[in-house]
């Protein structure tokens, strides 16, 4: 290692031993324990005063670490700046160029568990990786609770229906909790993250409710089959004589479309739809991930591959591995994990949204709600509650739970003191002080 890297290694090992050390909550619990006097109230609360003070002297070693720090940036990653947030971007950018890691806190994240009770089929999607795939680890261990406070009935838009986050409760400290791995709860409580509906998509006319047929619009019964000079408003198509509308056959409706006259697009053939953000003033933050799906439905034993473009990142399924006549979601295979959902991996020249079907011998496809959601962070995490084809209720809850096992004192420090993390495996090329 360097000698920069030797000292930030030193100072971890300063800090933490002195953390470690401190049994003060210990013997606090116990004197409150055993306390009987009339005076027990004056010796509880001068006892509670003393662990609070102890716990407060560790926010000094902020000022040792980020010195340690800015040297690191300086002297290994050519790095002049001194503000802590542009330091520790350097940092990171210097372990990722120089494949540098530390230890990692060893993390489980679980699957997003629904409502038993619940009345809508959305979720809650979860992202836990950056943009590098190394997993965001600053974060709590901890079970969070989702819970639908208002609905379309108590004032929401449909599918717009609005949740409550909230983890465990904190502990008395902030860092005397921190020293092993049964570290206590974040303390959030989130109100008012309101799930995702098709309005809300980066993608324009993203249910394909606008269409421009000459032979006039699709009503109840009658599809509308769309000619060579008709059009998807925002849509470039190849070949529109393969598509008709439909208001039949939708996966939802839409805030912004009347009840009643939501459409949904048929895909009748070998056909590729795009739309170009440069043309359509469309832009996506390089520092923000993003949520991606569209509604599919497999019509009369449909094959082919359909393929989503957003930007740079592709994902695409063989259509005859949905049932015939069922809506089904199109997502990025590992959507809890995925790190080209990110900005920074989507961004491209020349980006576009696309939809294609390709090797189609045979039935048609119907396709509805595009959307592409900016994903919202709260504790380390990032996250998007989806609304499905029934929207949520009051009541309706989902609930993931995150364990941390073994705790990595340099990743650990990192995050109680910046609220940032570094590249980081299990077999570090900067290893944690004994």
């Amino acid at each position: 290692m360097t000698a920069s890297e030797d000292d930030l290694v030193n100072v971890v090992d300063m800090i933490w031993t002195l953390l470690a050390a401190q049994t003060v909550t210990t013997e606090h619990d116990a004197t409150v324990a055993a306390t009987t006097s009339d005076f027990a109230a004056s010796l509880i609360a001068a006892s509670e005063a003393f662990r609070q003070s102890v716990d407060a002297s560790f926010e000094d070693g902020r000022g040792v670490m980020e010195a340690a720090l800015i040297s690191l940036a300086h002297h290994d990653a050519s790095a002049p700046e001194r503000d802590i947030e542009t330091v520790m971007d350097r940092i990171y950018e210097w372990f990722v160029a120089q494949s540098k890691t530390i230890e990692e806190r060893a993390f489980t994240f679980g699957a997003v568990s629904l409502g038993g009770g619940n009345v809508g089929d959305g979720t809650v999607r979860r992202l836990v990786v950056d943009e590098n795939d190394h997993e965001l680890q600053s974060t709590h261990s901890e079970l969070k609770l989702w819970t639908c406070r208002r609905d379309s009935r108590t004032g929401t838009q449909r599918h717009k229906a609005e949740f409550e986050v909230k983890g465990t409760a904190q502990g008395p400290t902030l860092f005397l909790q921190r020293k092993s791995a049964d570290n206590q709860g974040s303390g959030v409580g989130v109100s008012g993250i309101p799930s995702f509906a098709d309005s809300d998509s980066l993608v324009l006319n993203p249910s394909f409710d606008v269409v421009t047929v000459a032979a006039g619009q699709p009503t109840t019964g009658a599809d509308a089959a769309l000619g060579a000079a008709d059009t998807v408003n925002d849509w470039t198509v190849d070949d529109t004589t393969l598509l008709s509308s439909t208001v039949d056959d939708s996966y939802r409706d839409d805030p912004a479309t009347g009840a009643g006259l939501h459409k949904a697009l048929i895909l009748e053939g070998n056909l590729l739809m795009t739309q170009n953000w440069v043309d359509k003033g469309i832009s996506i933050n390089p520092d923000q991930p993003y949520w991606c799906q569209l509604a599919v439905k497999r019509l009369s034993s449909a094959d082919g591959t359909l393929t989503v473009r957003v930007g740079s990142t592709t994902f695409s399924v063989n259509v005859t591995t949905y049932s015939n006549g069922v809506w089904n979601l199109l997502i990025p295979a590992t959507p809890t994990t995925n790190h080209l959902l990110w900005g920074k991996q989507i961004n491209e020249d020349a980006a576009t949204f696309e939809i294609q079907l390709s090797s189609n011998t045979t039935g048609t496809v119907v396709i509805d709600g595009f959307g592409v959601w900016p994903m919202r962070q709260i504790d380390g995490q990032w996250y998007a509650p989806v609304s499905g084809a029934t929207d949520f209720k009051i009541d309706d809850t989902a609930s993931h739970d995150t364990t941390l096992t073994a705790e990595g004192k340099i990743q650990a420090l990192l995050w109680t003191y910046f609220g940032r993390h570094l590249p980081h495996n299990a077999t570090p090329s900067i290893a944690d002080p004994a």
